[in-house]
């Protein structure tokens, strides 16, 4: 499976188990350290629920949204995370080059 045809986060984390080196994995998985952090991360978000609707026109559907007044493509945020050298050669700088390709201007991106 590649990361493109994973469609939830158990997939994703099954992907990360087997492709990251085991210390990385758990550096990623275990919260940088803060379990507790991640558990109530997790915990947050049982509250939440998609709802899907049926037979509602989707004819004029975007994913562009306005987030604390600057407005996204779409409603993903990039958050800074340590170490992303263990993950990919690319890094840091790959995910700010990512974050810039997919439409938000304000990143700064390093050569």
């Amino acid at each position: 499976m590649r990361v493109t045809e994973a469609v939830n986060i158990a997939e994703l984390e099954r992907l990360a188990l087997e492709r990251l080196e085991p210390g990385a994995h758990g550096y990623f998985a275990g919260g940088a350290g803060r379990r507790a952090d991640a558990a109530a991360e997790c915990e947050a978000f049982e509250g939440w629920e998609l709802r899907p609707r049926v037979l509602v026109d989707v004819s004029d559907v975007t994913t562009r949204v306005s987030v604390l007044g600057a407005e996204l493509e779409m409603p993903i945020v990039v958050g800074p995370v340590a170490f992303q050298l263990l993950a990919h050669p690319d890094g840091e700088q790959g995910m700010a080059r990512a974050a810039a390709d997919a439409g938000d201007s304000d990143v700064p991106v390093a050569a």
